[in-house]
Formats: C-alpha cells, structure tokens, sequence
C-alpha cells in the first residue's frame, strides 16, 4: 500500500470518530425514536467495519446469538432480524473471500440442498397454494445460500472460538428470558400458562411456539454438556453447570416433549462415547428429581398415549392417506394442508386434530409435497452432514467438535419425527457448525487426526478455543 494511500478500514474508523459529534443534536432531543435513529446511525460504520475484518464476530455471531429469539424479532415487510443479519453474513463472508481470494472447497451436502430447492421450486408448477410455496421455498434458499457460504468460508480456531461463544450466549439469554417470561406472565398469559402446565412466549404480535423454543436450545445445551464434561478446573465446571442448568430448566417449563426425548437421546449417545459417562449420569439422576418439581411435564408424557400425542397420530395417518395419493411428485411445495384437508374425511381418527394441521414430522410433509424425489433428497442431504465429519478420528482435536455436532443433530433428528422444523435457523445452524468444522480439517488436518495420549499431548478439551487466543488459519 502507497503512502498516500486510503484504507477501507481508514475511512470506517474516521467515519465512527466523525460521527457522533453529527449525531449529537438527534442524542441530546431525547425521543426515543430519535435515539434509536442517532444510536443506529452511529453503530452502523463501526458495525462495517467488524463486518469487513471479522465477519464471523459481525454479523454472523449477532445472527447465531439471536436465533432463539427469530420470531419475536418481526420487522413488518422486512421479515425479521435474523432473517437480515443472516444476509448481511452471507455478503459479508462472500466480500472476505474475494478480497482475500481464499475459499474451502464447498462439502457433498451443498449438492444435495440445493437438488431440493430446484426440486421444490419444479413443484410449484402444480401445487395448490403458490404464495406458501413460494414462502417456503424462499426461506430454504436464503438459509441453503447462507449455509453455502458458511461452508465455503475459511476458519481458524478463533472462528471456532466465536461460533460456540455466540452458540451458548444465546441459548443462555433465550432461556433466562423464558424462565423470567415462565414467572412474571401478564395476567392473560398466566391464567393459560397455569391452565396447560408450560410456558408461553408472546411479545405483542409477535410469539414463538414453545417447542421450536425448546428445539433450538438443544444445539447450545449439547456444546455446554461436552464443554462442562471436559473441564478440569472446578469453577469453571460448577459456572458451566450452573449456565446448563439455566438451559435444561427453560426446556423443562416450555414442556415440550420432543425436545426432552432429545435431550435424553443426546445424554444416551454421550454416555456411550464419553469418557466421563459417570458425571452423566450422576447429573442426569439429580435433573429426574429436581423433575417432580414440576409434575405437569410428566403428567403431558402420560397423557400422550390417550391423546395421540396432542393429535399428532391422527394428523399422522391423514398425512399417510394424502401420500397415497402424492407420493411419486408430491402435492407441490406449501401445498401439505390443503392435502391433508382433501384426505381429512377418508381417515377415521381416534384423536381428531381437526382440519387444516401441519404435518407435525418432517418426513411425512416432505413426501406429501415433494413426493418420494424430495423425501430421497432430504434423507440424503441429511446424512450427508453426518458423513462431513467422518474424516475426524476419535481422539483428535476437533473430536469434542465432532461430538457437539453429532449430538445436537441426533437430538434434532428426534424432534423432526414431532415437528416441521427442516425450514428453522437452529436446524441449519447445526449443518453450519458441521460445514465450519469440515472447513478446518481441511485448512488443518492435523486437527483430525487422532493424537497420542501422553503427558506431552493430552486430551484436546474445546476449552482451548474458548479461553485460548489463536490467530485464524488464514493469517498463519
């Protein structure tokens, strides 16, 4: 660079010393709006320049932190927040690929999203609701498009360090959040939380259903278990302890059960490939106990069988009657309802759901839309990121990352036979963390590569990327 020479990086720092003596007159009115305004505008430079530098701190990390949030956060036309950050991500890690011309081969799933969207996109030619398939449709590119670029971004132990930071902050917050909502309702939401036993999260218009609530504390709950479970340091394990405790309580007043099967399944598969199964199972017995606390939870678990499941069995065996008709092309994209609706008087239900019922599995809906094409094409994008991380031996560096990724989507993969989730942020952002880890095995395959136990070479703990400063690969 000449000496005369003007940086991007120049500019932005001169633009946020510039600005906030522009803004002061707006500070100084005292309108809220205004403020807003004045506090927006100032953040903004310094908020591009982290974007250009560190994109993974901003926005991508904003964007991590608040998925749990996604459906509070509406922007009337703009959709909602994330839904914004998540495309300032994707240009921004886009725009530090180019300028540094340095780009991860993408993985095998890319192919296999992006085979769904243009499948789905084929249907839209017959189904029977356009403008839902359209919003469907639209919503997997973005997150599909954001997920490529992701995968395609190069990663150092920094990155990684941010990623799981930005991962467990927002579980934390989203469930002190729940907790503070589960115990200081206004009086409307109470009398209907007490009335069904769970939480209920609703900000004005703006609400988000309890399960997918519970669902996307999952990823930030499994990364904490494994961080916690290989902590040597006594506080910080009891901090740990106590911050995973926070998270397994909101799950446990939302009341959802599928994301308490996944929890348990994600216990059962740490059990089996931890060596520290004992304080597993120790925690796991003072959680059933701490439990009875709360007997509605469990009073839901019994009801199920008399209840179908909330009506999910009947909604089942109406969705299998609309595949018999559906199953080779599909109904089209968006379409599932008004399948299940013309299917609705053929089934005799033994716990009516009523008319007009989403799938409530991501198998069923999948196939009644996209027939038996779509249904092969999920499966195999869904296996596929399981199969990016079978490069990573047992005993490497990047081993605990495996384990977080595996668990957190093998739980998930217990709650998709419950709900339709295969459209949320905290699904992708499960394929994500997989996509980053695959980036650096690539970038450093000795990470993969299983290391000697010794005293010169211990067990890699993940603690090292959250305490530890590391410079990211590409700087090496």
């Amino acid at each position: 660079m000449g000496k005369g020479q003007v940086t991007i990086s120049h500019a932005l720092t001169a633009a946020a010393c510039v600005l906030p003596l522009l803004l002061a007159p707006l500070l100084m009115s005292g309108t809220p709006p205004r403020i807003v305004l004045a506090l927006s505008a100032l953040a903004a430079p310094i908020a591009l320049w982290i974007a250009v530098k560190r994109p993974m701190l901003f926005p991508f990390a904003a964007y991590v932190f608040l998925i749990p949030f996604d459906n509070l956060l509406g922007l009337s036309t703009f959709g909602t927040l994330t839904r914004i950050l998540g495309l300032f991500a994707g240009l921004a890690f886009a725009w530090w690929m180019i300028r540094h011309r340095s780009v991860v081969k993408p993985p095998s799933s890319l192919m296999l999203w992006l085979a769904l969207i243009a499948w789905a996109g084929v249907t839209l030619l017959w189904t029977s609701d356009v403008a839902n398939g359209l919003r469907m449709l639209g919503t997997l590119a973005q997150i599909v498009m954001l997920y490529a670029v992701v995968s395609m971004m190069p990663v150092g132990g920094r990155d990684v360090r941010t990623l799981l930071v930005a991962i467990i902050g927002g579980g934390v917050a989203a469930s002190v959040f729940g907790l503070y909502l589960f115990h200081h309702q206004d009086p409307a939401q109470w009398e209907l939380q007490r009335e069904l036993g769970r939480l209920q999260i609703q900000l004005g218009e703006n609400a988000i259903d309890v399960n997918h609530f519970a669902n996307a504390l999952l990823l930030p709950i499994a990364a904490l278990l494994v961080i916690a479970l290989n902590e040597r340091h006594l506080l910080r394990k009891l901090f740990y302890g106590g911050l995973l405790a926070t998270m397994i309580a909101a799950v446990y007043a939302s009341a959802s059960r599928e994301a308490l099967v996944g929890i348990g399944v994600m216990l059962v598969y740490l059990v089996v490939v931890s060596r520290k199964r004992l304080q597993l199972i120790i925690a796991a017995v003072i959680g059933g106990i701490l439990s009875i606390l709360n007997p509605a939870v469990w009073q839901r678990f019994a009801e199920a069988s008399t209840t179908g499941g909330a009506g999910r069995t009947s909604i089942w065996a109406v969705g299998l009657e609309a595949l018999k008709h559906y199953w080779l092309l599909g109904s089209g994209a968006g379409s599932f309802t008004n399948a299940y609706d013309e299917a609705y008087i053929a089934v005799f239900q033994h716990n009516p759901a009523g008319w007009t019922r989403n799938a409530h599995n991501v198998l069923i809906g999948t196939s009644v839309e996209l027939g038996v094409i779509g249904l092969l094409l999920l499966v195999a994008g869904w296996v596929a990121q399981y199969r990016l991380l079978r490069f990573v031996e047992r005993g490497s560096r990047l081993d605990q990352m495996r384990t977080i990724a595996i668990a957190a989507l093998t739980g998930l993969t217990i709650c998709a036979f419950f709900i339709d989730l295969s459209t949320y942020k905290y699904v992708w952002l499960v394929f994500m963390l997989i996509a980053q880890a695959r980036a650096l095995a690539v970038l450093q395959p000795e990470l993969a590569l299983a290391q000697p136990q010794s005293a010169a070479t211990k067990e890699f703990s993940i603690h090292d990327y959250l305490w530890r400063p590391s410079r990211p690969s590409h700087a090496r």
